[in-house]
């Protein structure tokens, strides 16, 4: 029985630490990849630019991007980085129908970052709370469907978030307070995370640990729900079977009093005829019996 008890709450914990996050590849400093794969492609990266001195035509004409834009298809699910509360939906200039997400997150030292989740569809509402590593959005509809991923270090919401336009001359130093992404996840650390680069699943283990005790927990509450609900049935039923044997107890003892009393004054009252006087003394014995329980 115990084997099977222990092998239930294994169960629920590898499912639990599985469930949802399986197939969400992460960095190796424990940062989840926005969308499932480190797979980026060869949309614009960070500071692709359409200036017309750069010469290289990458970008927008006349603008140049301040993120890096990830490879995915329309429909395609959107993870959060690392845990996070959204702070902002930014509703305009992500394409028809698309929204910017943007949550706070944090570094393992405390530091603060805004990322931006852009040209997705999503039932988030500002101050929601998302987990590492969840879905909370899709892909949405675009000339070429794709993620905008941008990193602001600080907790100011400053736009534009995703492009900003091109300077007379180059080199481009303003970036809107934005920082190169991918470097960000692949170097920083995120709060909370104890995956050190090792295992083929990053994280598993502590997830695994993390699930194995709250199925526990989830376990250990059930037995006593069920428990506590078996013990107050019990406790109804006996209550219920006592003051059942309690009603036929007094009745017993009424029968007996009236007939010892009877009895009694029979012999004590031989010329006097007790038959009337009966029934006056069974309600007064049965008003002292029932008085005498009440108390």
């Amino acid at each position: 029985m115990a084997t099977l008890l222990l092998a239930a709450v294994l169960a629920m914990a590898l499912v639990s630490a599985t469930h949802g996050q399986s197939s969400v590849e992460q960095t190796s400093t424990g940062f989840y990849w926005p969308t499932g794969t480190s797979e980026v492609g060869d949309y614009a990266s960070w500071q692709s630019n359409g200036c017309s001195w750069s010469g290289n035509n990458s970008y927008d004409t006349g603008y140049y991007h301040i993120g890096q834009d990830i490879e995915a298809n329309e429909g395609d699910t959107v993870y959060a980085i690392t845990d996070g509360k959204v702070i902002h939906i930014s509703r305009n200039g992500w394409g028809t129908g698309n929204t910017g997400v943007l949550l706070e997150h944090q570094l393992d030292d405390g530091t603060s970052f805004i990322a931006v989740y852009g040209h997705i569809l999503s039932n988030v509402q500002e101050d929601d709370d998302i987990k590492g590593g969840d879905s909370f959005a899709t892909i949405g509809s675009y000339s070429r469907p794709h993620l905008h991923l941008g990193i602001r270090p600080g907790t100011s919401l400053v736009s534009p978030y995703g492009r900003m336009p091109c300077p007379d001359t180059g080199p481009i130093t303003d970036t809107n307070g934005f920082v190169d992404p991918v470097e960000w996840i692949t170097t920083k650390i995120p709060l909370g995370n104890s995956y050190q680069g090792v295992s083929d699943q990053p994280g598993f283990w502590a997830k695994f640990w993390e699930s194995i005790q709250s199925a526990w927990e989830k376990f250990v509450n059930d037995i006593q729900h069920r428990i506590t609900r078996w013990l107050n049935e019990k406790i109804g039923e006996f209550q219920q079977r006592f003051e059942q044997w309690v009603e036929e107890q007094a009745g017993r003892i009424l029968r007996e009093l009236e007939i010892a009393f009877t009895n009694w004054l029979e012999q004590q009252c031989m010329s006097c005829n007790a038959s009337l006087l009966l029934p006056a003394i069974a309600l007064i014995l049965r008003f002292w019996v029932t008085k005498t329980r009440q108390i």
